[in-house]
């Protein structure tokens, strides 16, 4: 079971995706990420290793903090 801590990390997660891409299937095309890793990640599924989590960060144009926690 998630904590409400992590549940804001994912809503945060999938805002920032579409708030820049509007949908998974943008983010897939500009990242070359599969639409299952997209989502198993913004769903805390996966958890991208620190190189991974910066890449993601300028992509959302965010810190690694902000998005992991």
């Amino acid at each position: 079971m998630q904590t409400s801590r992590q549940q804001e990390l994912i809503r945060k997660r999938k805002s920032l995706v579409k708030l820049h891409y509007g949908t998974y299937r943008e983010f897939s095309r500009e990242t070359g990420l599969s639409t299952t890793t997209i989502a198993d990640t913004l769903n805390g599924h996966r958890v991208p290793d620190a190189a991974e989590k910066a890449y993601w960060a300028r992509k959302l144009r965010t810190t690694v903090e902000d998005l992991w926690g």
